[in-house]
């Protein structure tokens, strides 16, 4: 089984990241170093994004990014905050799906499906719409 994630730079490359199942996350740490990896990062966080919250879907991004002086990330810092001078998302970012598991519910991360894909497929180009209306 194939999981999908969808991967946004800093230069505003919107990439669908195919990967074999990645294992059970708690047992060997397949996800948190695929996602290690892609970020380029030793420590990621969960950022809760209003306009996606509800789509099940989560985005990771590096912690330390800003102390690494790495980009701002205009996409998901337009979308998180309206660009409203709060702290920017720095860095390329990771979409990821989550859920719910286990008895006390907690969340877990998993690929996207293709209406979550779809659906920030819709957001990005509506994002570089806007970015040449600027122009």
């Amino acid at each position: 089984m194939i999981e999908r994630f969808v991967k946004v730079t800093t230069n505003n490359q919107f990439t669908i990241l195919s990967v074999s199942e990645v294992p059970d996350k708690d047992i060997d740490r397949s996800f948190n170093d695929m996602v290690h990896r892609e970020l380029d990062c030793s420590l990621y966080e969960r950022v809760c994004m209003p306009s996606i919250y509800n789509h099940g879907i989560a985005m990771l991004v590096d912690e330390s990014g800003i102390l690494k002086s790495k980009e701002p990330n205009l996409f998901p810092w337009f979308y998180y905050s309206g660009m409203n001078f709060c702290a920017p998302i720095v860095g390329d970012v990771l979409f990821v799906g989550e859920h719910r598991i286990g008895e006390f519910h907690e969340i877990d991360f998993c690929g996207l499906n293709q209406g979550q894909i779809d659906f920030l497929t819709r957001l990005f180009k509506n994002f570089i719409v806007m970015l040449e209306d600027k122009k």
